[in-house]
């Protein structure tokens, strides 16, 4: 588990969602607190009995050692009078046809932060029909199974971006705030082909959404979506 960011303010209402982290820096924590969805809120710095700590040794850095679960997340969400969802987010739409057009994006770079382990790669394996995801050149694993992180979609958002007073940590690091609401340019990665559209979020509660040319939602393909808010501007390579 890690700490809230100032992006989460909104996603966490757009997915209608309970905000599970570990502590916040103290401005986001003071909007976190103040926020209309504050009750959907699980937070280790809190003392919410949701977590549980792994061994040193066994962390990959000491500051990496909190844990959680989707049985201890419910069981406690379900204590402070969170149900299980009993409703279907709406706004996407999934369909196993790849759509025509597009062009080749067998490898996808998204350069967060050049010459380190902040620059994603998406690598696509045609035998699965997914990409493989990797942190710089590192494959991305998922530490309980063994197996790479893998995307059946990767969805671009393009976004302004800009760099607050707020202090995220002990090297200075500033938030950054993202505007995902109104309309912006996206991509849409899937079946080794990227698909140009318009991103479109009309309100606080609603899933931002991918809006191909004509006006229809552009399907995702089904199965795992990874969501890519990057600064508008930004250098992405779709190559094959």
């Amino acid at each position: 588990m890690r700490s809230a960011r100032l992006i989460d303010l909104q996603l966490w209402p757009m997915l209608d969602a309970i905000l599970v982290h570990v502590g916040a820096s103290q401005p986001v924590t003071d909007m976190i607190l103040s926020s209309p969805w504050n009750r959907a809120n699980i937070d280790e710095w809190l003392g919410h009995n949701a977590f549980y700590r792994i061994p040193a040794d066994q962390a990959a850095v000491s500051w990496l050692r909190t844990y959680t679960s989707a049985a201890r997340l419910w069981q406690f969400a379900e204590s402070i009078g969170e149900q299980r969802p009993s409703r279907t987010l709406r706004g996407w739409q999934f369909d196993a046809t790849p759509p025509d057009g597009g062009r080749p994006a067998r490898t996808v770079i998204i350069p967060y932060s050049p010459g380190t382990s902040s620059v994603v790669t998406y690598r696509y394996d045609a035998e699965s029909g997914r990409y493989l995801r990797y942190q710089g050149d590192t494959p991305h694993i998922d530490r309980t199974t063994g197996t790479q992180l893998s995307a059946a979609t990767i969805f671009i958002v393009f976004a302004d971006m800009t760099v607050t007073p707020i202090v995220e940590d002990s090297l200075g690091n500033k938030s950054l705030h993202f505007k995902v609401w109104g309309e912006g340019k996206g991509i849409v990665v899937r079946d080794g082909r990227a698909y140009d559209v318009t991103w479109r979020r009309e309100g606080e509660n609603v899933l931002i959404r991918p809006i191909a040319p004509d006006g229809s939602i552009f399907p995702f393909k089904p199965g795992p979506l990874w969501v890519q808010i990057v600064p508008t501007g930004m250098d992405v390579s779709l190559s094959e």
